[in-house]
């Protein structure tokens, strides 16, 4: 996946986020309506997990609180679920990984 900020029709910032391993699942939402989507947290437990007050453009929990979203079967397997969330001027992305980190690519803008 690609993250890019731009600013008055330039890129000011490009990074690449990569999992080899460990993709379980994700959702996709339009921005303007992602607090009312089944499976995305409300805007209240971003806060307490978070550290950060809203606006926030990316968001990691360790809690496991979307391991219940994969039933059994995933709390069988999947020990360690992180969750990710990047929010986007139109989209907002949730990507659930297990027991992987991340691969990051800032690019040089120039």
């Amino acid at each position: 996946m690609t993250w890019e900020e731009w600013y008055d029709r330039s890129c000011q910032f490009r990074m690449r986020i990569h999992f080899a391993d460990g993709f379980v699942g994700h959702l996709a939402a339009d921005e303007s309506i992602h607090f009312e989507v089944a499976g995305f947290p409300k805007e209240e437990e971003l806060i307490k997990d978070g550290k950060t007050q809203l606006p926030w453009p990316a968001w990691r929990s360790e809690k496991n609180y979307h391991l219940a979203a994969y039933g059994d079967v995933g709390a069988i397997y999947y020990k360690s679920l992180v969750t990710y969330y990047l929010h986007g001027s139109e989209t907002v992305l949730m990507f659930d990984i297990n027991n992987a980190e991340p691969q990051i690519t800032v690019d040089e803008i120039a």
